[in-house]
């Protein structure tokens, strides 16, 4: 009878904790989106950037990539080939993720710009 205690009482603690974990997981939503919009058009504009060299994309993705170009610019700081930020040439402007640069300031000085 020992047991079958144990064994539901196991039961209900390890319910009780899959329980709780969808709603700690959900915490640090806004930081992720936030990320997520960002490192999205980041990584179009990379996809874009290389198309120009690889020709890996179709006509569809080929326009797609001239409507991203209007509205943002991809660069890089000076001696860096791989870390991307993004700069808004419009008011459709990401937010910023932490540790990224503002989307909304200029591009510094001497950075390498990529089409």
């Amino acid at each position: 009878m020992l047991r079958v205690r144990t064994l539901i009482a196991a039961l209900l603690v390890a319910v009780s904790l899959t329980a709780a974990l969808p709603a700690s997981a959900g915490a640090g939503d806004s930081t992720t989106d936030t990320y997520t919009a960002y490192a999205k058009i980041r990584e179009r504009l990379i996809t874009c950037s290389l198309d120009r060299t690889w020709h890996h994309l179709g006509t569809e993705g080929r326009r797609s990539c001239t409507r991203l170009r209007r509205l943002y610019v991809l660069w890089s700081t000076p001696g860096e080939s791989y870390r991307y930020h993004v700069h808004c040439r419009t008011r459709k402007c990401p937010a910023q993720p932490i540790g990224e640069p503002s989307p909304r300031s200029p591009i510094p000085t001497g950075a390498n710009t990529f089409r």
